[in-house]
């Protein structure tokens, strides 16, 4: 993974004060070691108002359909892996790729087509 790449979620910035506390001035480039407060933000934000848990992989697994109705080339799809904080675009296929037997159909019909697209233009 491109380390020089914006995490998706990123450490806060921590600087000292003058009198000598610290405070939170923005967010840093650098990447959280743990997704652990992430995590219990997220699970208290549902679980005040009475609503179930919502799990952080559910955000990942959002993140990943809504982006695959767009990805085109090779570099979106390694920007939404990186997003999701794989090291490989690998893990992101096999973690979220599936694709329902009835939508398989509707992948080859379209490549089948622009193929024959490709193949009249030559």
């Amino acid at each position: 993974m491109d380390r020089r790449a914006d995490p998706l979620v990123p450490k806060p910035k921590i600087d000292r004060r003058v009198d000598d506390g610290f405070e939170n001035t923005g967010l840093s480039k650098d990447r959280c070691k743990s997704n652990d407060h992430l995590r219990n933000c997220i699970k208290a934000t549902f679980v005040a108002p009475g609503l179930p848990p919502f799990r952080s992989h559910r955000f990942r697994t959002m993140l990943v359909v809504m982006s695959n109705r767009f990805i085109v080339t090779t570099k979106e799809l390694k920007a939404v892996s990186m997003d999701c904080g794989h090291w490989s675009v690998c893990t992101t296929i096999d973690d979220y790729g599936q694709i329902p037997p009835q939508r398989q159909g509707e992948v080859l019909k379209v490549r089948c087509m622009r193929i024959r697209e490709a193949e009249e233009i030559s």
